[in-house]
């Protein structure tokens, strides 16, 4: 039973990582790509 649970949570766990990074580098990407647009550069580095 002990072992079914610990299963059950390291399933879990990787399941959240594959969702963590699937939702998270794409985030990760989508605020990178907006750091880098001008209007949200402060003013003294927008071109």
């Amino acid at each position: 039973m002990i072992q079914q649970e610990s299963h059950k949570v390291t399933l879990a766990l990787w399941m959240d990582g594959r969702y963590q990074k699937t939702i998270g580098s794409g985030e990760f990407n989508n605020r990178r790509l907006a750091a880098f647009q001008p209007s949200s550069l402060p003013s003294p580095f927008r071109t």
